[in-house]
């Protein structure tokens, strides 16, 4: 009974740190900002996995920029983009 319970604790502390929030703050505010290789669309704080992802920030009549981020075993994960 006690093996189990310590595998319970060990699987749900993982569970609870296997994601990191990212935030982007953009200069300007009104930029948009996609997540290209997932499918849920990006708002602050959206929780992700360890991983790389491909980030585009766009402004109409302006260049696309593309870049990627590395998640890794960060709670929290702030960019400002200009």
């Amino acid at each position: 009974m006690r093996a189990l319970l310590i595998i319970l604790l060990v699987l749900t502390s993982d569970i609870a740190y296997a994601s990191s929030k990212l935030y982007i703050n953009t200069i300007p505010k009104n930029a948009k900002v996609k997540i290209l290789n997932i499918k849920p669309t990006f708002k602050q704080g959206i929780p992700l996995n360890k991983g790389t992802y491909r980030i585009t920030v766009y402004l109409r009549k302006h260049v696309k920029k593309e870049f990627e981020i590395k998640i890794g075993n960060e709670k929290k994960l702030k960019v400002t983009y200009t």
